[in-house]
């Protein structure tokens, strides 16, 4: 018992030390995780402030792209709107001009003497039936507005077409010169190069002349129709494949 006591402030000692060093250690380890935690929320906010940067390029780099995009499905929407247009003036032309042609001289033109008289009335008859049919499709006013309104229509539209090369050309493929070059000699064809008739032209042979004319027009612009198509899909990355 003598021994226990004597060593009783050391064992004491060490119970008192022993825990508190513990509690040291701990604490200072907690210390040292808090930094670490503190140090980590900066690092974490700073982090997070880049990205959001990031972030806000991209998106605005996003919306450039689109506003672009845009621009260019713009301008192929207007190249192509008056090409069907003017597909539509065209082929109404040649319509009109084939009724025309039937109906005033193909069988209107020609004389036929026949010796059934019947059979003269009726064929006369038809004939008047024709013409009568063609004057009131095509010659009313109603008809005749709505022609005029379609040719006008068609003109004002290539001149605002223009505005298309001339402000939104620089969003749009190059390749699209060639098809500038298209509409250019199209306007041509239209307004500049149509047949004239001469003096000594019979009214049947010019109508035809003028059909054909219309025609290799019409050809003309399926031709920039599929061609700004396929141009259309490639700069616009619409391609399915």
């Amino acid at each position: 018992m003598k021994e226990l006591v004597e060593y009783f402030p050391a064992i004491l000692t060490a119970l008192i030390v022993a825990p508190l060093g513990v509690y040291l250690k701990s604490r200072m380890k907690n210390l040292a995780n808090h930094d670490d935690l503190t140090k980590a929320l900066e690092q974490l906010e700073k982090t997070t402030e880049a990205v959001e940067v990031i972030k806000g390029q991209l998106n605005e780099k996003h919306w450039v792209k689109q506003q672009v995009w845009d621009t260019k499905r713009q301008a192929y929407e207007e190249i192509l709107s008056y090409l069907f247009l003017t597909k539509e003036y065209v082929d109404n032309q040649v319509t009109y001009l084939e009724g025309y042609t039937d109906c005033f001289i193909f069988i209107g033109g020609t004389v036929y003497e026949m010796e059934d008289e019947e059979y003269q009335k009726s064929y006369e008859e038809h004939v008047r039936s024709e013409q009568r049919q063609f004057s009131e499709k095509y010659e009313s006013t109603e008809a005749k507005k709505k022609r005029q309104e379609l040719s006008d229509n068609t003109r004002k539209s290539y001149t605002k077409l223009e505005r298309v090369f001339s402000i939104k050309s620089i969003y749009i493929d190059p390749e699209l010169s060639r098809i500038e070059a298209l509409l250019s000699k199209l306007r041509h064809r239209l307004y500049d190069d149509q047949p004239k008739q001469e003096a000594e032209d019979f009214i049947g042979d010019f109508i035809e002349r003028l059909i054909e004319h219309y025609v290799k027009t019409g050809e003309l612009i399926n031709e920039i129709i599929v061609l700004t198509r396929e141009l259309a899909t490639e700069d616009l990355k619409l391609s399915t494949k």
